[in-house]
């Protein structure tokens, strides 16, 4: 993997980590819910497509 892969590979472990903590210790407003959900989505999202990608250049 590249410097790169490991990057974004980190960077969608904290967002799902920092999402998970949002719905863990609410502060009962809305606005948890509002970018937990988000950042926990996108961080699962980054850390697939880096898994695509890497997966991708073993092949070639």
């Amino acid at each position: 993997m590249r410097w790169t892969d490991h990057a974004q590979l980190w960077g969608g472990v904290l967002l799902v980590l920092t999402g998970a903590a949002m719905l863990a210790w609410p502060s009962g407003r809305h606005v948890d819910w509002a970018l937990a959900v988000p950042a926990m989505t996108l961080g699962l999202a980054t850390e697939w497509a880096v898994v695509l990608r890497v997966r991708r250049r073993q092949r070639l």
